[in-house]
């Protein structure tokens, strides 16, 4: 194009605007936003990291001895890490998502401070360390499971 513009196809910043009819509408045509991250894709990435996580935490739970608990928690980490990568990467989705995407980062977060913690915890023979990363997932863990969380997905998760 001329003066180096990019085409409108090519513009990353650009955002397409889809119309659609609704009978409670007169007909009439109405102007809804697209968003780069839809809500099936929040719902199948949520759902799939819930499954990953679970099996996860439960090594996490059933590791005793030292060894085993720095190994899952460093799984953990690395899950959560990749979480974190995904939620920084998928920030246009639609605003009205904003409180259950900002609680899921808390829990994200939370995860890989603990997880965090714990290796470097059991790295250094750190028992107060190893604790406070315990602390860190067992607060995590309990928003995750938490009214106020599951009452802020609850749109996500109706079709």
């Amino acid at each position: 194009m001329p003066g180096g513009e990019a085409s409108p196809a090519e513009d990353p910043s650009r955002v397409e605007e889809e119309f659609s009819l609704h009978a409670s509408d007169g007909a009439s045509e109405q102007a809804l936003q697209a968003y780069a991250v839809t809500k099936p894709e929040i719902r199948d990435r949520a759902f799939d990291w819930d499954l990953r996580l679970q099996d996860m935490l439960d090594v996490y739970d059933g590791a005793a001895a030292d060894r085993a608990l720095r190994a899952a928690a460093d799984d953990l980490l690395d899950l959560c890490r990749d979480q974190q990568r995904w939620l920084a990467a998928n920030t246009g989705y639609d605003p009205s998502y904003q409180e259950p995407m900002r609680l899921w980062r808390s829990v994200v977060d939370g995860l890989c401070a603990g997880a965090m913690n714990i290796v470097r915890g059991v790295d250094r023979r750190d028992e107060t360390l190893v604790r406070k990363g315990r602390r860190e997932i067992k607060a995590a863990r309990a928003l995750m499971t938490s009214d106020e969380y599951f009452g802020a997905w609850g749109p996500l998760l109706i079709h």
